[in-house]
């Protein structure tokens, strides 16, 4: 009887001992920590090196004035508090940028709890899901934080795997060994808690993301309250056209965002933006007289016009001319090679006296006859002119909506 029972004791230890053996992952150590520290001293050179050629969506090209603002306004903001609201071009890459950056001075330790805001709860699960992609994928950033995406890529995309999971390795404070510690994150849902690594500057720490179209006060978890808020275009169709539905996101930046921090420290809040129109809660926010504390900023793509207006209004006109024949059966120019010969033939005038905001702003692409699609960050400009409107690109690409008409 003794024996049989010893067996069965023996047998239940080794399987506990084989299943904590499968739960507890290996964590390497730092791939190079002169280098991740060095890199971690300026953000625009973290950015490029850890998501830079290797990765989806790289930074492939130098940072641009109106892009290195917003990097700079999510750092000011974490390091010392405040507002900040920013107006950058449509498409000037905003939203990968805030993630990014903030999830730089996470990995460093110097946010604890940070919240990412965005119009809709749609449009926040987005932002959670790339921001977990880039975790997963960068494979420069897992040789330089291994605590933290070693964890997160053994749970080989099933989330619950982390309720139960260890790990054992050396710290990266002090190189101090550790066994067998409950990582104790969470992978899923619209917030992530990163993996409780013994000695990860970032053990514990929170992002939350919200849609604006929701409640968003008491953001509360494990006791923490969050520090800084990224505000990622905040307006809708609605809050764009009516006053009434801005006034209401107006109350909930105000209020239910601005009453998110501690009794003695107010959250820090950056907006980042692309205007709608002078309804919007963005127009506002952007405009010091209205806004000062968020000591707005609005940029622009077109930095400086051209001299040669008129050869541009033709542009505009002709390749719209190109849209109307190829609709109509008249014409198989597609890709309005007759107005792009125009540019091509007259460039040089036609680039005279303008200044462009970021010049890696076109398409490349060569065409089938050899071509490229466009040549040019202002050829783009004025492709969008006669695609969507005049208005259309002062209010989306220049934050200059129109005058609101009495």
């Amino acid at each position: 009887m003794s024996t049989a029972f010893d067996k069965r004791a023996y047998d239940v230890g080794y399987k506990r001992r084989q299943s904590a053996e499968r739960r507890d992952i290996i964590v390497p150590p730092c791939g190079s920590p002169d280098r991740r520290a060095e890199l971690e001293a300026s953000t625009v050179d973290w950015l490029r090196y850890y998501f830079g050629d290797e990765c989806a969506s790289p930074f492939w090209y130098e940072f641009t004035s109106q892009q290195r603002d917003m990097i700079d306004a999510i750092g000011h903001a974490i390091a010392v508090g405040g507002d900040q609201a920013i107006a950058a071009s449509r498409g000037e890459g905003k939203s990968t940028l805030c993630w990014r950056t903030l999830l730089k001075h996470v990995l460093c330790g110097k946010v604890e709890f940070a919240v990412l805001f965005a119009a809709s709860g749609t449009m926040a699960t987005n932002i959670i899901g790339n921001l977990k992609m880039d975790i997963e994928s960068a494979g420069r950033l897992a040789i330089d934080y291994p605590e933290v995406c070693e964890p997160i890529a053994a749970l080989e995309g099933i989330p619950q795997r982390a309720k139960s999971q260890t790990v054992s390795g050396r710290r990266h404070d002090n190189g101090d060994e550790y066994e067998q510690a409950e990582s104790k994150f969470t992978w899923c849902g619209n917030e992530i808690i990163l993996p409780a690594v013994p000695g990860s500057p970032a053990a514990g720490a929170i992002i939350a993301t919200r849609g604006l179209d929701a409640a968003v006060r008491g953001l509360n978890q494990r006791g923490k309250r969050p520090t800084v808020a990224i505000i990622d275009d905040p307006d809708t169709e609605e809050s764009s056209r009516s006053e009434l539905q801005a006034g209401k996101l107006e109350d909930r930046i105000d209020k239910g965002i601005g009453g998110l921090g501690t009794q003695q420290k107010a959250i820090a809040r950056v907006m980042l933006t692309t205007l709608q129109s002078r309804v919007s809660v963005s127009y506002k926010y952007t405009d010091p007289k209205a806004k000062p504390t968020w000591k707005g900023k609005r940029f622009r793509y077109l930095l400086k016009p051209p001299r040669r207006i008129d050869l541009w209004d033709e542009y505009v006109q002709m390749r719209q001319q190109d849209f109307i024949a190829v609709a109509m059966g008249q014409s198989d120019d597609e890709f309005c090679r007759r107005s792009h010969n125009f540019y091509a033939a007259n460039r040089k005038k036609m680039d005279a006296g303008a200044e462009v905001a970021n010049e890696h702003r076109y398409d490349s692409t060569e065409l089938p006859d050899g071509t490229r699609m466009e040549e040019s960050a202002l050829q783009h400009y004025y492709n969008e002119v006669a695609r969507i409107g005049p208005e259309a690109v002062a209010t989306e690409y220049d934050n200059d909506p129109p005058e609101i008409e009495e």
